[in-house]
């Protein structure tokens, strides 16, 4: 055979078996035992993928569903201890990219666990990758080839465009000690208030920054959304609506304030569908057609 010729044989066999494999890696060996899941949106995967009898261990964060909530914590996030972790024995570590501290990660690496790590969703297409990394980590790619397509179905299907009419909100991260933080554009809840129908009114700024004095009052919000991670033990707003940096504001003036799950403002997830149905509602956006299946 002319040297040729064989080289265009090789180039089309290669070129059909990079066309057959699929787009995620699919792992072969055993599948993780003993998963140590960092996050509320990774864990909730997990455990979305049938995958959470496997879990361990989790951190502060993850708490749905309730038998995530119940497991072994081994701190917050960004505060992790390897030698809490590695004393549980993990063959996986679940990870999201603002884990840390990075030399914790490290040592964990070293000491020969298994450490994945998952950039924050805050797009469809990052959920999407998401789901099916996890899912092909656990051993449970069709699973997740499910999962993924029920959530994007649905979240197509119950997104509501903002009109001009649409409300304006204004979410904050954090309110008492210096001044709020309010959520710009490029984060998980402007994707939220925009699919619920809202006009997020700090869309100028990119991701978190803190308000000015008169920042609010030009903003001019008629409804603020708020994590319960801002609230008190009473988690009751009044604090917060009578700041001096919120006060004259019409969301305050007329008190629409609604409060959300905190750890649905750290990615999306399984239960993003269900966060975008109850802003629709207490936003005043939901309209009169009836809600898909989730």
């Amino acid at each position: 055979m002319k040297p040729q010729r064989c080289f265009v044989r090789v180039a089309v066999l290669v070129a059909l078996t990079l066309a057959m494999m699929p787009a995620f890696p699919v792992y072969s060996g055993q599948a993780p035992q003993r998963i140590v899941s960092i996050s509320a949106p990774i864990t909730e995967i997990v455990f979305a993928l049938g995958a959470g009898d496997r879990v361990i261990a989790v951190d502060t964060t993850s708490q749905y569903p309730e038998a995530a909530a119940r497991r072994p914590k081994v701190g917050y996030m960004r505060t992790l201890a390897a030698e809490g972790i590695l004393s549980l024995e993990p063959d996986l570590l679940l990870v999201p990219a603002d884990a840390g501290p990075p030399h914790v990660l490290s040592q964990i690496r070293q000491a020969g666990v298994r450490v994945e790590t998952l950039p924050a969703a805050m797009t469809l297409d990052t959920l999407h990758s998401n789901i099916h990394n996890i899912g092909n980590w656990v051993h449970r790619p069709q699973e997740a080839d499910d999962l993924a397509k029920d959530l994007m179905a649905t979240l197509n299907a119950i997104q509501r465009p903002a009109e001009s009419s649409a409300p304006g909100v204004l979410c904050l991260l954090s309110a008492g000690a210096g001044p709020p933080i309010a959520a710009g554009r490029k984060t998980v809840v402007d994707y939220l208030i925009r699919q619920a129908g809202g006009r997020n009114v700090s869309s100028q700024t990119e991701g978190f920054k803190p308000l000015s004095g008169e920042g609010a009052m030009l903003l001019a919000p008629d409804i603020l959304l708020l994590g319960d991670h801002t609230l008190g033990p009473d988690k009751k707003t009044d604090a917060i609506i009578q700041l001096p940096q919120i006060a004259p504001t019409p969301a305050a003036r007329n008190k629409r304030v609604v409060v959300i799950d905190s750890t649905l403002l750290m990615g999306l997830g399984p239960r993003t569908p269900q966060a975008i149905i109850d802003l629709a509602r207490s936003f005043g956006t939901a309209g009169d057609e009836p809600w898909p299946a989730h």
